[in-house]
């Protein structure tokens, strides 16, 4: 009896110790396969899950401790994007600094040079020889308006050493030829006052400015001022300076081609200040310029007469971009003589409608090539009286 019962103790105890294990072994799968889910979630319905449901109760710290570096990682990745990016971020400035500081460069350091011409035909005092085929020792000369053919030329050369301020300069010279009816034909050739001149423009808005200069002209216009009619003819051929009579009759006839707007350019041994203002008006095809010269003229030798000149000269130029390169235009001004002679002290106007074909931007300031050619005509005073008209051609280049 005791064997039997001994049998059947261990025969339920195998049996519950299965029951034991099959009730709570599923719980124990269950548990171990949620936390492998946590910690490293597989693809639903795949191998791998159920090969990592496996092997999570055997690991339980590796994959505990490799959850956290899992969850680490990412942080670096977001730290390197910044730094990344900030490289990119700095490098894009750069580029539009330089394209600021282009500007400056461009405008700085302009070279210009120039040269003006003008070619007139009219009448203009003269000392014309009274007995050209007299055998006489010394002739005799009287005053006359002799009909005369100009070329006058002016030279003129600068540099820009800021965006807003030029120093400048010019020479001009003439060809003249005199041909006094019954009389010898002559042909002088004078320099006119070399000048020196500094400007100034300053930008008051976008489509305006505000244009100063001043100007320097020496003393070295060459000949001797013509007396009246009767001086002259009381005068001594053999002793009389002919070619300085005729130098300053050359430079008389190259002002009066010019229509008296350059007179400060053509007075004999006189050295002369004149301040210009001149206020502009630019937009993309039209351009104004209302200006004011103020000719002030010394006597540097006690033979002239008049030891001081003066003279207003308001104007007005304009012109209107009809075509690329291609802009049409006057210029209007008048010559107001209020200190000086009697001879002197007249009005004269004169005007020039005018092409020119630049090339580059009149409103930077960067035409590179300026060619222009006018038609001078003086309305009133004594370029008018005998109808000194001049045809002007003009090319500057700079660089």
């Amino acid at each position: 009896m005791i064997g039997k019962r001994m049998v059947v103790s261990k025969v339920s105890t195998r049996v519950l110790g299965f029951l034991a294990v099959a009730a709570v072994g599923p719980a124990a799968i269950f548990t171990m396969t949620s936390t492998a889910r946590a910690q490293d979630p597989p693809p639903a319905g795949s191998s791998t899950a159920t090969a990592s449901t496996t092997a999570a109760p055997a690991e339980p710290p590796a994959s505990t401790s490799a959850a956290p570096a899992a969850t680490t990682a990412p942080p670096p990745k977001a730290t390197d994007t910044p730094t990344a990016t900030a490289p990119a971020s700095t490098e894009n400035p750069e580029p539009k600094k330089d394209a600021t500081a282009e500007p400056p460069k461009q405008t700085g350091g302009l070279v210009d040079l120039g040269i003006d011409f003008a070619y007139g035909r009219g009448d203009a005092p003269f000392a014309a020889i009274q007995n050209p085929g007299s055998l006489a020792a010394a002739p005799r000369y009287t005053l006359v308006d002799a009909p005369a053919a100009v070329m006058s030329f002016i030279l003129s050369g600068g540099y820009a050493f800021s965006p807003n301020t030029r120093v400048g300069m010019r020479l001009p010279f003439s060809a003249v030829g005199f041909s006094p009816e019954g009389s010898r034909s002559r042909n002088p050739l004078p320099f006119g006052a070399l000048e020196f001149n500094f400007s100034y423009r300053q930008h008051t808005s976008e489509t305006s400015e505000v244009f100063a200069a001043l100007a320097l002209t020496l003393p070295t216009a060459q000949g001797d001022e013509l007396p009246s009619r009767d001086v002259l003819e009381a005068q001594n051929g053999a002793t009389l300076d002919q070619n300085a009579y005729d130098r300053f009759a050359g430079n008389r006839a190259a002002s009066r081609a010019r229509g008296y707007l350059e007179e400060e350019l053509y007075r004999e041994k006189r050295i002369g200040l004149t301040p210009r203002l001149a206020y502009r008006v630019i937009s993309d095809k039209l351009l104004i310029e209302p200006f004011l010269k103020w000719v002030n003229l010394v006597a540097t030798s006690s033979s002239i007469k008049d030891g001081y000149l003066g003279m207003l000269v308001p104007g007005i130029f304009g012109v209107y971009r009809v075509a690329d390169h291609v802009e049409l235009g006057m210029r209007a001004w008048a010559n107001v003589a209020y200190a000086g002679s009697q001879d002197d002290k007249k009005v004269a106007i004169s005007v020039e409608p005018l092409a020119r074909f630049p090339l580059g931007s009149a409103i930077e300031h960067v035409e590179k090539f300026r060619p222009e050619i006018g038609v001078i005509v003086p309305i009133i005073g004594t370029p008018a009286d005998p109808r000194f008209i001049a045809v002007r051609l003009g090319l500057g280049v700079s660089f």
